[in-house]
């Protein structure tokens, strides 16, 4: 298990490597660059960065939605929870 915290007006890019701030390298369904969380001051929000792959809120293919805690967001094979 392992935490992210961003602060207000931080992104944060999630994918399989080293491009991406958070790497998931062992994830080899996950993209690249796969999809990024900006905290906003209306909240945090998922924006997903690739075509070819889902990125699923609470197992629902997403586009970009703000998130709330205890969402799930799964990407390749590894889901994250928000909290």
């Amino acid at each position: 298990v392992r935490r992210i915290d961003l602060r207000d007006g931080q992104r944060a890019e999630f994918g399989r490597t080293e491009w991406a701030d958070v790497c998931i390298a062992d994830d080899p369904a996950m993209a690249e660059v796969h999809f990024a969380i900006d905290n906003r001051t209306s909240g945090c929000w998922l924006q997903p960065l690739v075509a070819d792959r889902d990125t699923l809120v609470n197992g629902e293919k997403s586009g970009e939605v703000q998130l709330h805690t205890s969402d799930r967001i799964t990407a390749g094979k590894t889901t994250f929870v928000v909290a």
